[in-house]
């Protein structure tokens, strides 16, 4: 299957995606960054309490660095599902790593697929997960969520994912973010 793999430079809220991913932590509880965008955009308690009940029940109240807790949009017009992915542990700052958020995409691809193979081809959004209070560059944070990515999309070619952008607000960090995924979607 073709699809776009693109950085946009805006809000993960503002990329038409179908899917949100939010980089969450282990408690799944909506906090600042991207989370409050999510927590604003999608009723804010009304997307907390389906978190926390999906958690309970799905996860015994816990994400792994592995999981991805799939969530409805809330009340948001804009956005169908949101996927929440532990990408920093905020109870140990700096626990982000390449490799915590190359598991944290690929939970988060998985969960798409599944998403997609019910409800049919979707579009996903990513942020820089890791690279707020997770402390890592934007590249770092690029590369590691590309190459979970692969991994699932090595697995899976047509997987129904028909597109996967990386929202990135920030001018400086878009600039970076953009050159680093040119550098690796060359390197496939």
């Amino acid at each position: 299957m073709r699809r776009i793999i693109e950085v946009l430079q805006c809000s993960i809220i503002d990329t038409g995606a179908d899917a949100v991913v939010n980089a969450s932590n282990p408690d799944a509880v909506l906090g600042g960054g991207v989370s409050r965008a999510l927590f604003n955009e999608c009723g804010g308690d009304v997307l907390q309490t389906e978190m926390r009940e999906k958690l309970d029940d799905e996860f015994d109240g816990e994400l792994e660095p592995d999981d991805c807790l799939a969530t409805s949009g809330g009340t948001s017009k804009k956005i169908r599902f949101v996927l929440h992915v532990p990408s920093v542990d905020y109870r140990d700052p700096g626990t982000s790593s390449a490799s915590r958020v190359a598991s944290s995409a690929e939970a988060a691809i998985r969960s798409a697929v599944l998403l997609a193979e019910k409800e049919g081809p979707i579009a996903v959004a990513f942020p820089l997960l890791g690279a707020g209070s997770g402390g890592l560059s934007p590249g770092v944070s690029l590369k590691g969520m590309v190459d979970g990515m692969r991994r699932v999309f090595h697995e899976q070619p047509e997987a129904p994912i028909t597109r996967v952008v990386f929202a990135v607000p920030e001018a400086d960090r878009y600039e970076v973010a953009k050159a680093r995924l040119d550098q690796l979607l060359v390197l496939r």
